[in-house]
C-alpha cells in the first residue's frame, strides 16, 4: 500500500517547489544553471515531477547523446535535474527519485589536454585589452580561484597581516570558506583599477554589481584567439595550470589542496598523476 510523504514543503505546484530548491542553492551563479538545465529539460518533457517516470529520465540522457552533448555536459545537466528529485523527495513533495536508476556518463577527465604553460598566460595578460582584464587572467592563475570565487571579491576581503602579507577572503563553493595568500604586487597592481566605493573588486564600468561569469569566458576566449593560445581555453583551465605548476615548483599537496578549497585530498591528488616524468626515484642520488 502505498503511502504520502510527509512534507515539510508548502509548495502546492512544481514551479514553487522549483523556486524553493533553486533557493537553497548557495550562488546567484548556481541558481542560473541549474534553472537553465530545468527549463531545458521541462521543454523536453512537459511532464510534472510527479508525472515523471525512469523511462523519461532515460529518454532525456539518449536526445542529450543525440545532439551530439559531450559527456561532461550530459553528466552536468543530469545532476542538475537529480538534484530537483532529490530536494523534492528530501521535503516530502514527491515520494520517491525517478532518478535513482538512472547513471550519468562516465566522465574522463583529461586534465593534461586542459593545461596552459606560464609563457602562455603572459601572453593572455599582454594581450588583454585594459588593465583589468590583464588582473582577472592572472587572479585565476595565480591564486587557482574559480571564476564564482573571483567575481564575488571585495575589497573589504583583503586584510593584512602584521608583517605586510596581503590576503583575502574567499567564498567557494557550498559557501566554504578559505584565506588565501595575495602576491604583494598584484595587490598593488590591483588598487589601480579601484573605482571609488564601488565594493566589488571586478565589474562593469561605472556599474556596482560584479561582472558575469560569461563575460570573463568570452573574454578569454577572444584573447586567445588573438595571441595564438588553445582556443579551447577556459578560465578554469588557469585553475588546473595553477595546480600543476604550483607542484612542479615544490607545493606541499596538502596545502595545494587548502589552497584549492578541495574538501577531499584526493580530488587534488589527480594533479600528481600529471608528473609523468617524475618519481621518488628522482630525488635519491645513487651517483
Amino acid at each position: 500500500m502505498d503511502h504520502e510523504p510527509i512534507s515539510i514543503t508548502r509548495a502546492n505546484t512544481d514551479k514553487d517547489l522549483v523556486l524553493s530548491w533553486l533557493y537553497s542553492k548557495p550562488s546567484a551563479i548556481t541558481r542560473q544553471r541549474y534553472l537553465k538545465s530545468y527549463e531545458q529539460w521541462l521543454s523536453f518533457c512537459n511532464l510534472t515531477l510527479k508525472e515523471t517516470r525512469v523511462e523519461d529520465i532515460q529518454d532525456y540522457r539518449t536526445m542529450l547523446e543525440m545532439k551530439g552533448y559531450k559527456p561532461a555536459t550530459i553528466s552536468q545537466k543530469l545532476n542538475s535535474i537529480k538534484s530537483l528529485f532529490t530536494y523534492a523527495v528530501k521535503v516530502g513533495y514527491i515520494a520517491m527519485s525517478p532518478c535513482v536508476v538512472v547513471k550519468p556518463p562516465v566522465v574522463h577527465e583529461q586534465i593534461s589536454t586542459k593545461l596552459i604553460t606560464v609563457e602562455d598566460v603572459k601572453k593572455l595578460v599582454e594581450g588583454a585589452r585594459c588593465i583589468r582584464d590583464g588582473l582577472i587572467i592572472k587572479f585565476l592563475f595565480a591564486l587557482g580561484l574559480r571564476v564564482s570565487e573571483l567575481l564575488k571579491m571585495r575589497w573589504d576581503d583583503f586584510y593584512f597581516l602584521p608583517g605586510g602579507e596581503v590576503k583575502i577572503k574567499v567564498i567557494g563553493k557550498g559557501n566554504k570558506k578559505r584565506e588565501l595568500l595575495v602576491p604583494n604586487y598584484m595587490y598593488e597592481e590591483l588598487l589601480m583599477i579601484r573605482e571609488g566605493d564601488n565594493p566589488w573588486v571586478f565589474h562593469a564600468p561605472l556599474r556596482h554589481h560584479p561582472l558575469r561569469s560569461n563575460t570573463v569566458f568570452y573574454m578569454i576566449k577572444k584573447i586567445a584567439l588573438k595571441v595564438g593560445v588553445n582556443e579551447d581555453i577556459s578560465a578554469h583551465w588557469l585553475r588546473h595550470s595553477h595546480a600543476t605548476e604550483s607542484l612542479r615548483n615544490g607545493c606541499d599537496l596538502s596545502l595545494l589542496m587548502q589552497s584549492l578549497g578541495h574538501s577531499s585530498i584526493t580530488t587534488t591528488q589527480k594533479y600528481l598523476c600529471l608528473r609523468e616524468t617524475e618519481g621518488s626515484s628522482s630525488y635519491i642520488d645513487m651517483g
